[in-house]
């Protein structure tokens, strides 16, 4: 933030529950040492294992977060960066729901467009355990995913890459970086080699 503190995603689990929960903590940082200064809202859904590895971003005034869950992402907006609402599923801007599930999404900026990198099912990646490959970005309007801007960001070899990070570089330019998950079993047969992956995103 500006004055220097910093929102901190977390996912976390109550004593006696299974499923996760997810917040956001505001912190201060002397250089040395973190403190806790606030916690937001709590965030969790019913379905099993609940909610986890949220990923943030600040836009046009407003905090959002995208969401890691069993069986779809999520995403939720907050004016203060602590208090999240609008829980919902990633859905394409036609109301169909992004076919991600149980992995990771993040986000990235360019200019003035916000995306997200996300992996999903019906990429013809049926072999690629969870739907790992290839990892895609769309761009997000209106807490929605628009389809035509859909493009792949690294190819699919059969590895799974559903762990991966995003790095802002400037404005203007963003890193995607990645490399592959020699599992399951086999999966080096569709060219796959343990490689890394730095895909360098500009508006071009």
């Amino acid at each position: 933030l500006e004055d220097g503190n910093i929102l901190v995603p977390m996912s976390f689990t109550k004593k006696g529950e299974q499923n996760s929960y997810c917040g956001v903590a505001l912190c201060s940082f002397d250089g040395e040492n973190v403190e806790v200064l606030k916690v937001g809202n709590a965030l969790t859904v019913t379905v099993e294992r609940g909610l986890c590895e949220p990923s943030i971003v600040f836009y046009k005034g407003v905090y959002y977060l995208t969401i890691r869950n069993d069986e779809c992402g999520f995403v939720a907006k907050s004016k203060d960066g602590l208090v999240y609402t609008d829980l919902q599923l990633w859905k394409w801007e036609d109301g169909s729901i992004l076919q991600n599930y149980n992995t990771q999404q993040h986000w990235f900026k360019l200019g003035d467009e916000l995306y997200l990198v996300y992996t999903r099912r019906g990429a013809n990646n049926d072999h690629v355990f969870r739907h790992r490959a290839p990892l895609f970005a769309s761009r997000v309007e209106n807490m929605k995913l628009v389809r035509n801007s859909e493009i792949a960001l690294v190819p699919q070899r059969g590895a799974r890459m559903g762990n991966f990070g995003v790095t802002r570089i400037n404005e203007n330019t963003s890193a995607v970086m990645v490399s592959e998950w020699m599992q399951p079993e086999g999966c080096e047969r569709f060219g796959s080699d343990n490689s890394i992956y730095v895909t360098e995103v500009t508006p071009d």
